[in-house]
């Protein structure tokens, strides 16, 4: 009897090293894009992904748990680790989901034959050979089906498969995001039309389901309570709903109705402070002591603020909030006077005593009483600030200023200059987030204007109309590439190598991305082709309606990925970005359900073929 379970010992013990060994070669078929790039491929935020877990600091934008996933994968040896990981779980997660459709899926060469195909026709290993965590996106969805539908689980299964989804979700934001969405469509899917019993989908595994979505967002927080001492989700979804806002114009819209510019001398009261803004170069007025006034860039600081004092109905005296000086025209400077900041001289004095005369709707001109000659901006694209002048009235756009009340958010100062790309939007020192709080100080103002937003009838329809257009738009964006390249010894992932695995960096420097040589056009070719097949495959699957054991299984999977790859496309789109890359990670699922529908048939096409051959009848 001892012998006997000695052996069975022996036996199992060898199945799971051969299966150790099958999934690490399954994962260097997945890494064969990063094997002909020469290194693991990264793009510019795999930069703050290695640097935040190799310090230990929870970035701004995104969750930290993927960090962890490439400090520790590394063994701070080599990136090679964390790649080849992420292509072993994938390859693993395949093979449960194909069994469960397809019972006797064991064969070694067939696993390995979906695999090849997958690579070849789908933008699966292009994912599983970034460090990024964009591959996780998939494995939520798979973990999905296999939860719900694996009745004899293995005990490491019945384990790592919930612990793997909830470490997936929250690797990024969208993947919380859309995990529980998709569990709110699977319920509707489940309750209202009545298919949880048709399929035989347990209520009690989709509550398990449940729990641990719900579990991801409590984990999260106090990951990052232990991290930095913050019970916070990580990232700033205010800041890329603003840029989204930007890009389909919801943002103008909204600005032009609620940002108030003085429309009449009248409305500027005592107590209330304005920026100074110049029509064509968009500048402010900016208080620098004695010297001549000049127009720099929105900063929001007191030296861009002015008070108005009142003299007359017509006449004011203009005070720097920041300095406590007046401006004072400098009259000794005969033909372009100057304009500074002086000291309260007496009221009589008429260098500091301006009228302001309305042109158009929202400008009014600046002039002076003493000389007669108005406010004009000279040199308008001097970086170290345009000067301030005074010359004859001319009519001309130089001469014209908006004053913006410092009741309106900072944002108004922009309104006119808003980019139609949440890209520009975002990033870069010269940004309009940088240039209104940057991503810690904004949160107040931007959830303010995107409540405002939805709370609007005509600009929540706006919303809809923008969400469905980009939705659509995501679901056709699957080329790979997205993000890749474009990197030198200063961008992000070169400085964070540099810093935190120094040797690393030559095979980094060597690579085909990093040289610019990284060509996806092929590949994008195949996945397209690939996609298509798909296409033609579903639908054939689909109108035959093939009412068998086979279809039973197949279908209420199917339309766990279909609504995954849509809400996918539904979040990424509409809170974020139109970017390839946010859905081509997943689109690779359409060709794996392709292939799993005609696995089967195939497979009894060949036995048949093979026993007429050899005159057996099976």
């Amino acid at each position: 009897m001892n012998r006997t379970l000695s052996e069975k010992s022996t036996l199992s013990a060898r199945a799971v090293l051969n299966e150790l060994i099958f999934l690490f070669f399954c994962g260097l078929i997945l890494s064969i894009p990063a094997l002909i790039n020469g290194f693991p491929l990264v793009t510019s935020d795999s930069g703050t992904y290695i640097g935040s877990g190799f310090r230990l600091h929870v970035p701004i934008d995104r969750p930290i748990v993927y960090s962890f996933f490439i400090r520790h994968l590394s063994l701070h040896e080599t990136f090679w680790l964390v790649i080849i990981a992420q292509g072993s779980i994938l390859a693993w997660l395949i093979s449960k989901v194909s069994k469960i459709i397809i019972p006797d899926y064991n064969n070694y060469l067939h696993r390995l034959i979906i695999l090849i195909i997958l690579s070849l026709f789908s933008s699966v290993s292009w994912y599983t050979s970034q460090l990024m965590p964009d591959i996780f996106a998939a494995y939520c969805i798979l973990c999905y089906i296999i939860i719900l539908f694996t009745n004899n689980s293995s005990a490491f299964s019945k384990v790592f498969v919930p612990i793997l989804l909830c470490f997936s979700i929250m690797t990024h934001n969208s993947h919380m995001l859309t995990g529980t969405i998709i569990l709110i469509c699977l319920l509707f899917w489940g309750i209202i039309f009545k298919r949880f019993q048709k399929y035989e989908i347990s209520r009690r595994k989709f509550l398990f389901l449940g729990s641990i979505i719900l579990s991801g967002w409590l984990i999260s927080p106090t990951i990052n309570l232990l991290v930095d001492g913050k019970f916070r989700l990580a990232g700033s979804p205010h800041v890329f709903l603003m840029g989204r806002l930007s890009e389909t114009g919801i943002l103008k819209a909204y600005l032009d109705e609620n940002c108030n510019s003085v429309k009449n001398a009248k409305e500027i009261s005592v107590g209330h402070e304005f920026t100074i803004n110049g029509k064509t170069n968009q500048k402010c007025i900016t208080g620098s002591g004695k010297d001549n006034l000049k127009m720099f860039e929105f900063k929001s600081n007191r030296s861009q603020l002015y008070s108005f004092i009142h003299l007359s109905d017509s006449t004011f005296k203009i005070l720097n909030t920041g300095s406590h000086q007046f401006i004072t025209i400098d009259s000794n400077v005969i033909e372009k006077p100057g304009v500074g900041l002086h000291e309260d001289i007496e009221t009589d004095r008429n260098s500091q005593k301006f009228y302001l005369s309305k042109v158009g709707k929202d400008y009014f001109k600046i002039g002076s009483i003493e000389l007669k000659k108005v406010f004009d901006i000279a040199d308008n694209n001097m970086e170290n600030g345009a000067a301030l002048i005074l010359t004859q009235d001319l009519n001309n756009d130089n001469q014209k200023f908006r004053l913006l009340s410092d009741t309106n958010c900072k944002l108004c100062f922009f309104k006119d200059r808003l980019p139609n790309n949440a890209m520009t939007f975002l990033w870069g020192d010269e940004s309009i987030l940088n240039r209104t709080g940057g991503w810690e100080n904004s949160e107040k103002e931007y959830n303010k204007i995107i409540m405002g937003t939805l709370s609007k009838p005509r600009l929540l329809i706006w919303h809809f109309r923008a969400a469905i257009v980009a939705t659509l738009r995501q679901l056709i964006s699957n080329d790979v590439g997205d993000g890749l390249g474009g990197h030198n010894n200063g961008s992000a992932p070169y400085m964070t190598i540099n810093s935190n695995l120094s040797k690393e960096l030559p095979a980094l420097t060597a690579s085909k991305e990093f040289n610019g040589y990284m060509n996806c056009e092929n590949a994008n070719k195949r996945i397209f082709e690939g996609l298509m097949f798909s296409m033609i495959i579903l639908l054939l699957f689909y109108f035959r309606k093939i009412r068998s054991t086979y279809f039973i299984k197949i279908w209420p999977i199917l339309v766990i990925i279909l609504s995954g790859l849509i809400v996918n496309a539904f979040v990424t789109a509409s809170f974020a970005n139109v970017l390839a890359r946010l859905q081509s990670r997943v689109s690779w699922l359409f060709f794996f359900m392709a292939l799993l529908i005609i696995y089967e048939p195939i497979i009894i096409i060949i036995k048949n073929l093979k026993s007429r051959l050899t005159g057996r009848c099976e």
